[in-house]
């Protein structure tokens, strides 16, 4: 079993967008050029020891809702609610995956499976083989390094006058694809926020700093070898 392509690309897609982070315009960053700032924010991204991110992502006509604790360099924990198709409980570390569908989501994409699966997995996680492709959506979702790579590869930025969000002073960028990322206006930029406008793709997510969530793989008792369910 894998995770849904369109929910899993979106999620991704809406993150990638963060390839345009941030913008110039007042200090401590007007004497740096957008590309320069963009580095130096995927350099700050990448040496973060922890960062959670939250929102809602939009594309085709699928919602998918996430929130997300990160632990750097190849860690993540959280939810992922795909459009009233049901809920992931997920966790990824160093390329192993973890994932504890809820009834309605084996009802949604397992069809006439979905009882017996409902029945042998209960209420436990089902535990990847290392580096499997069928998480291999997931496990690069959790790779900061795989993330922040695609960040300047975003095209013509555009900046926007200094607002704030969440009470800080932040600069916003727009790239050619509907995106605006809100950075920090600070010698050490972070993005703060995530917008996209387009009508493919759009939604928002916040990212935040400083929370200590733990990300830690489940206990052996509450695990199942995915490998029985194509997984």
């Amino acid at each position: 079993m894998s995770i849904p392509r369109s929910g899993a690309a979106a999620l991704t897609l809406a993150l990638i967008t963060t390839a345009c982070l941030a913008a110039c315009g007042s200090d401590p960053l007007s004497s740096m050029s957008a590309e320069q700032i963009a580095s130096k924010a995927v350099s700050d991204l990448n040496s973060e020891s922890q960062f959670n991110l939250s929102g809602n992502v939009d594309e085709n006509g699928q919602n998918l809702a996430l929130t997300l604790a990160y632990k750097t360099p190849s860690s993540c924990s959280g939810t992922i609610a795909i459009n009233g198709k049901g809920n992931l409980a997920v966790v990824s570390i160093d390329g192993t995956a973890w994932i504890k569908p809820d009834a309605t989501f084996w009802q949604s994409y397992a069809g006439a499976q979905a009882q017996k699966a409902i029945s042998l997995l209960g209420d436990k996680y089902l535990k990847s083989a290392p580096n499997d492709s069928n998480v291999s959506t997931l496990t690069s979702l959790c790779t900061v390094s795989s993330l922040s790579s695609a960040f300047t590869s975003a095209g013509t930025l555009t900046k926007g006058d200094a607002t704030t969000v969440d009470g800080q002073q932040a600069i916003p960028l727009k790239n050619t694809h509907g995106a605006t990322v809100y950075v920090s206006d600070t010698s050490s930029p972070q993005v703060l926020e995530i917008t996209n406008s387009s009508a493919s793709n759009g939604g928002k997510i916040d990212f935040k700093y400083g929370q200590s969530t733990a990300v830690a793989a489940p206990a052996v008792a509450e695990t199942v070898d995915g490998s029985q369910f194509g997984f």
